[in-house]
């Protein structure tokens, strides 16, 4: 949950940064930039995990680079929103595969050869 919330922080503060943008501060996308492959490395130091924060800090970092200033903002606002839907679709594939689950019998009768066995499962 807690990824969940930096990416809609992150993607709230890049609507104000492209705005302030318009007004001429070209710096906005970079100062964004960074702070996503910082928290790339914090995340690897602390849980020796590769995350996606790497790919999205060079991504916005080459579109400032290359003058896509638009293009780099755009990407900031939709990965949260894709992340917010991935984020409710696990919970909900979740919640169904726990109502399966339930479905499922606690003993079976398995026939074979003509002989009979129960399974009781646990």
């Amino acid at each position: 949950m807690e990824h969940i919330i930096f990416w809609v922080i992150l993607g709230s503060i890049t609507l104000l940064g492209f705005l302030v943008s318009l007004m001429g501060v070209d710096y906005m996308l970079m100062l964004i930039s960074i702070v996503i492959p910082a928290r790339f490395f914090t995340t690897l130091v602390k849980k020796r995990v590769v995350t996606v924060n790497l790919l999205m800090g060079v991504a916005g970092l080459v579109t400032w680079y290359i003058g896509a200033i638009l293009e780099g903002f755009i990407v900031y606002v939709l990965y949260p929103i894709s992340e917010l839907i991935e984020f409710y679709a696990e919970r909900c594939a979740k919640k169904k595969l726990v109502g399966l689950k339930e479905l499922l019998p606690s003993k079976v009768l398995v026939l074979r050869n003509g002989f009979t066995s129960l399974y009781v499962f646990i």
